[in-house]
């Protein structure tokens, strides 16, 4: 007669036939929770006057199934990538693991197409490592989010580097998915733009115009008087869309000024009119340098006249001198008589 010996866990998971020995088991086996079984067996002889017994250690190793489904490590990814990388930049790499013995194949990785989602050509997935990359420079002022959707399932390895599933998809492919959101960060690519009512004009060739505001402004205005704000717009995100304004040409007087953050411009001082309605600078700086410049010019001829008077009586005095040299020689020469 056979029979487990005194093992009441081993006796709820197996039973052997008294009369043949043989040993079933009396519940469904799962390797990934039980993989080896120790237990001790008895046979006990007929014989008399006693009985006679004998024992082993039965050892029962569980053979794995490949029934286990991969599983990423995470449902959800979150990726980040800057923008105008080139084609091959990794984004990302994602990792499964499977409960199963590693002898049944190896993982498969690919993006799997999405009803409505546009441009998941934008990347790719490398099927043996899990590394997501880039198939061409982002913009993210295109599109600053992707969401993807992935997938892992048990493939066989052939000598051909080809990879099939290991289970048909007749049979139901053991596999799982995990979301990839892959965020794309900013890189200051874009000029700012004004936003004018006058939009710009775009030529046959393509080109584009200087944009351009007319302002009319009073020749009578103050000081500090707004007379126009600037608006312009950086489609770059965060600190690379903070937009400063300032005067680059057109201002050599100093009549106006702009605020570096809010764009407005106004009069730097006050402005005064003539009769053309021309704006120019208070007329009486003008008056005082064209007075100093006569009061120069006075100058210059009173000091020239001066040179000339004083050339004048130099020349009376070579004069007077030389009538009395020629008196004195005169007097010499006549005797008295």
């Amino acid at each position: 007669m056979y029979g487990i010996d005194y093992d009441r866990d081993a006796s709820r998971v197996f039973e052997v036939d008294p009369d043949t020995g043989t040993v079933t088991a009396r519940a469904v086996l799962d390797r990934e929770v039980m993989s080896r079984y120790r237990m001790r067996v008895r046979a006990v002889d007929c014989g008399g006057p006693t009985a006679l017994t004998g024992t082993a250690m039965l050892i029962v190793n569980v053979i794995d199934v490949d029934d286990e489904r991969p599983q990423f490590l995470s449902a959800t990814y979150s990726f980040q990538v800057a923008e105008n990388q080139p084609r091959g930049t990794e984004v990302g790499r994602l990792a499964a693991v499977d409960a199963d013995s590693p002898s049944h194949g190896k993982f498969y990785f690919r993006l799997r197409q999405t009803d409505g989602e546009e441009d998941a050509d934008a990347f790719e997935i490398d099927h043996q490592s899990g590394v997501i990359v880039t198939t061409r420079p982002l913009d993210r002022e295109h599109r600053a989010l992707y969401i993807l959707l992935t997938e892992v399932l048990e493939v066989e390895h052939v000598n051909d580097d080809r990879h099939v599933p290991r289970h048909p998809a007749s049979s139901g492919a053991l596999n799982s998915t995990a979301t990839v959101a892959v965020r794309v960060l900013d890189v200051n690519d874009n000029h700012p733009v004004f936003h004018f009512r006058e939009p710009e004009i775009t030529s046959e060739t393509g080109s584009r115009s200087v944009a351009t505001m007319t302002v009319a402004v009073s020749n009578m205005a103050r000081r500090g008087r707004v007379v126009a704000t600037l608006k312009a717009v950086d489609v770059d995100d965060g600190d690379n869309a903070l937009v400063t304004y300032s005067i680059v040409a057109g201002n050599d007087r100093k009549l106006f000024r702009v605020d570096a953050h809010s764009g407005d411009i106004a009069v730097s001082e006050d402005l005064t009119g003539d009769t053309d309605n021309q704006v120019k600078r208070n007329i009486s700086f003008f008056l005082f340098l064209l007075l100093l410049l006569l009061l120069l010019l006075l100058f210059l001829f009173l000091l020239l006249l001066l040179l000339l008077v004083l050339l004048f009586l130099l020349l009376l005095l070579l004069l007077l001198l030389l009538l009395l040299l020629l008196l004195s020689s005169s007097s010499v020469a006549c005797p008295c008589p």
